[in-house]
């Protein structure tokens, strides 16, 4: 892709297919700064993440496009017109509706993680990888079953049994959405995540985790400390850093077409402290940067407004400035 102009927020829109185009029905989305995008003419790949992870099934056509929130711009995706050689589907373009565009194809990749959907049964059955992802969507059962994972993920997607059950995770993360059930049942993790739960991650579980990620990534990219609720990191005693947390407010029911849902709104707080005597200029001009890049941005569907900056002075041994950043989010009612 390569831009001309400001095309904000681009979104790349997964939905099924009918007769070669977009038939309306939206399976998954991802989005990305358009703003940021080359505006060389030879373009640039750019990755994208699904905002919920879909499941794909063999032999089904489906439908891939791009769109931006921008007012005056152009969003342009690289084509091969020249020797187009992909027989899976071609290019469509829209005006007034959508038109198949023959012998050119839009250039894209996918990537997905591997799985393995496999039931294990024996006296002693191991699963156990390294550096990748691992997804286990059956059963393990036996005298002894163990899985283990080392630096990657892991996703047991039923339930493990047996005499002796265990579950570890070193340095990734490890999700658990049904049971663990067993005689001698072990979890245990080290310096990654574990949740053993019988469920798949919430509205405002996915929404907290968006918008904390959209500001650890604006941490990272500016040196900046920040510690979430209840984070178990130490804080720094004497130096620049941020407290953040998500406060949801009410959710009033919103009519979007002919489709009910409801509006969730809140605030993204983030309290900016530094040592006492050390002056104010630091903790503005860190300010600046962070209401500059939630002011009217759109993060996975969340609608950030006009940050605020409150001037709280000192709090015990540190000089405290509020930032308050309010969003919405549309929730689809589950039935």
């Amino acid at each position: 892709m390569y831009r001309g102009g400001l095309p904000g927020t681009v979104t790349i829109i997964l939905e099924g297919e009918s007769a070669g185009k977009p038939d309306g029905n939206v399976l998954a989305i991802g989005t990305t700064d358009g703003d940021t995008l080359t505006t060389d003419t030879a373009g640039e790949w750019r990755e994208l993440t699904w905002d919920t992870p879909f499941e794909v099934t063999s032999g089904t056509k489906y439908a891939v496009y791009a769109k931006a929130t921008g007012t005056t711009f152009a969003l342009n995706l690289k084509r091969d017109v020249s020797s187009p050689s992909y027989a899976g589907g071609t290019t469509v373009t829209y005006s007034a509706a959508w038109a198949v565009q023959s012998g050119s194809d839009t250039l894209f990749e996918i990537y997905s993680e591997p799985a393995v959907f496999v039931g294990l049964a024996g006296a002693a059955n191991t699963v156990s990888i390294a550096t990748a992802s691992l997804l286990v969507a059956t059963q393990l059962s036996g005298s002894s079953d163990a899985v283990s994972i080392a630096t990657a993920s892991l996703l047991v997607a039923t339930q493990l049994s047996g005499s002796s059950d265990a579950v570890s995770v070193v340095t990734g993360n490890l999700g658990l959405p049904i049971s663990l059930a067993a005689s001698s049942t072990a979890t245990s993790s080290a310096t990654g995540q574990l949740s053993v739960a019988r469920r798949a991650i919430g509205f405002y579980e996915r929404t907290a985790n968006q918008i904390t990620t959209y500001f650890q990534g604006i941490a990272d990219t500016n040196s900046f400390v920040v510690r979430f609720d209840n984070d178990p990191r130490d804080t720094p005693a004497d130096d620049v850093w941020y407290l953040a947390s998500v406060d949801f407010g009410v959710a009033n029911q919103h009519e979007l077409g002919t489709t009910s849902s409801f509006r969730v709104v809140g605030n993204f707080s983030i309290r900016s402290q530094d040592a006492i005597g050390t002056g104010m200029g630091v903790l503005l001009e860190n300010s600046d940067t962070i209401t500059t890049a939630f002011r009217a941005k759109n993060v996975s569907r969340i609608i950030f407004g006009i940050p605020r900056i409150n001037n709280t002075g000192r709090i015990g041994d540190n000089f405290q400035i509020n930032i308050t950043c309010p969003f919405m989010v549309d929730k689809q009612p589950t039935a």
